[in-house]
């Protein structure tokens, strides 16, 4: 880990004649349900030096709460490694990709009552996607495809049942992986100082999968977001709301969430050009 944040010191230290730009990313969501009601927030950011092809340092801080039929949870992560992306575009479309990849300490609390635990992990973090957005105000022109993976490297638990301390307590595995698609329905120009900004409605579909409890869930959802075109399609915030249904996998007896909830999320998304090609 020590060698990825130096890395990242000297991508930064040796970045002279490269165009820097800083992306910052920021959102909520807030998650509802029977018996369920839950919040999360998040800051990322990365510093890509490059020109079409860029690499840089990237940071995320998330924290979030749930109350699921009276079991509390509240956790918070904090992510630090290395993001690649690229960009390009032709005579139809523009395109545009990025991986980050880094590690994520993460700490969280669950409690019932009676019930309480205490758990800190090491997991190897990733996510990912690619853009692909016609230049012109086409129907269904805008495609983004997204993943994410986190698997534990190292975990530790502490647990309680009335005061006493639970020996040999397994940790809550938390491997996941989810995988989704949102594809702009209609680019909509709208002209604020005298520049062209996109506003399009949006359909999205998604996977997700949780190993502690081995269940899968759809989501499926709408949405409105604004953007703009700079060398490739650069989305400046949307609003959406999902619907998260649970495939056949829901064990009352075992599971910390609900079968269905709904979702609203909102993100904003703000780059940053700081230096510009010699």
């Amino acid at each position: 880990m020590k060698k990825i944040i130096f890395l990242g010191l000297l991508l930064v230290i040796t970045s002279a004649g490269l165009t820097q730009e800083w992306i910052n990313v920021a959102g909520a969501g807030y998650k509802t349900g029977a018996n369920l009601r839950g919040d999360y927030e998040f800051v990322e950011s990365r510093l890509m030096l490059g020109n079409q092809f860029r690499v840089g340092p990237y940071g995320n801080i998330t924290w979030g709460y749930q109350a699921c039929q009276g079991f509390y949870w509240q956790g918070r992560n904090i992510t630090a490694g290395l993001s690649l992306d690229f960009w390009g575009q032709g005579f139809h479309y523009s395109h545009y990709g990025w991986l980050n990849t880094g590690y994520r300490w993460s700490i969280d609390r669950g409690s019932d009552g009676k019930y309480q635990s205490w758990q800190r992990d090491g997991l190897l973090a990733l996510n990912g996607g690619f853009r692909l957005t016609s230049l012109w105000l086409g129907w269904f022109g805008n495609h983004l495809i997204m993943g994410e993976f986190q698997t534990p490297l190292n975990s530790e638990i502490i647990a309680t049942y009335q005061g006493d301390t639970i020996t040999e307590t397994m940790s809550y595995q938390k491997r996941n992986f989810r995988l989704t698609y949102e594809n702009g329905i209609k680019q909509f120009p709208i002209y604020i100082a005298m520049r062209e900004f996109r506003l399009e409605p949006l359909i999205a579909l998604g996977l997700y999968y949780q190993w502690a409890e081995q269940r899968q869930f759809l989501e499926y959802g709408i949405g409105l977001s604004l953007g703009i075109m700079t060398n490739y399609y650069h989305e400046l915030g949307k609003i959406k709301i999902s619907r998260c249904h649970d495939l056949g996998s829901y064990q009352p007896e075992f599971s910390r969430t609900t079968p269905t909830a709904w979702q609203l999320e909102l993100i904003i998304n703000l780059n940053w050009n700081m230096k510009k090609n010699r």
